[in-house]
């Protein structure tokens, strides 16, 4: 599962990635916290202004839905924990727990936002292992976006996630196209996300989705449309073959 949804392939990245940057003053000058076996150091909806890289030990991911507790992910050495709530200042998204005794470096909010002017190639590459980490079939925590709740994803494409989501003051299921993080960085495709959104809202067709809303935040940018059950064209298509 990991390598299908590509998060392998980020982890080995991410360690060759530090290899040539070593001396880089911003990861020589990271505090050490010590975090002992079975501990949980993030709480899911915990606001917090810190990301961990683990320099020794493991740890478990565990997303808590309707009282219940669902294992996700498990992370271990050169692992980068945490670091959508540096992007998006959204509330941590899951429990995390020690598997073993750990050693993490803290990356502070404050050290965070000198990456993009100081090292701009850093800061791409942690866009692409937040980007990666929201593109996930595991559970995953409501996120919610002003009266609108992302419950699970329906699909995904180069530039987004599309989420099947409800209108909490309605309570009509809507789907929910999120921005990739790393392509809300991009001015220009920023633009043409909100113009497409913009183009489409003035229409009004049996035939054309409905955009009932268009929101910008968490550092990046959301399209709430009408949501369809049925058949994908693709899945038409299979079964006329």
């Amino acid at each position: 599962m990991l390598a299908e949804e590509g998060t392998l392939n980020l982890r080995t990245k991410f360690l060759r990635f530090l290899s040539p940057h070593a001396h880089h003053s911003i990861l020589n000058n990271l505090d050490l916290k010590i975090i002992t076996k079975s501990e949980r150091f993030i709480s899911q909806g915990e606001k917090t202004n810190e990301a961990y890289i683990i320099q020794r030990g493991s740890c478990i991911l565990f997303v808590e839905k309707n009282r219940s507790l669902h294992p996700v992910d498990h992370r271990g050495e050169g692992d980068i924990l945490n670091m959508s709530a540096l992007f998006t200042r959204e509330p941590a998204n899951s429990h995390i727990e020690a598997q073993t005794d750990m050693e993490l470096w803290v990356l502070e909010k404050s050290v965070f936002e000198k990456i993009p002017k100081n090292n701009p190639d850093l800061y791409n590459f942690l866009t692409e292992i937040v980007a990666d980490r929201f593109d996930s079939q595991r559970p995953i925590s409501d996120r919610t976006i002003g009266r609108y709740v992302a419950i699970h994803i329906i699909g995904r494409g180069g530039y987004s996630i599309v989420y099947k989501g409800v209108d909490s003051s309605s309570n009509k299921s809507v789907a929910i196209k999120m921005l990739r993080h790393n392509m809300f960085m991009e001015p220009d495709f920023l633009n043409r996300f909100r113009n497409e959104a913009e183009i489409v809202a003035r229409f009004d067709h049996d035939n054309i989705l409905k955009v009932f809303d268009i929101n910008e935040r968490f550092q990046t940018a959301f399209i709430i449309m009408e949501y369809l059950d049925g058949e994908s064209i693709r899945a038409m298509l299979d079964r006329k073959k």
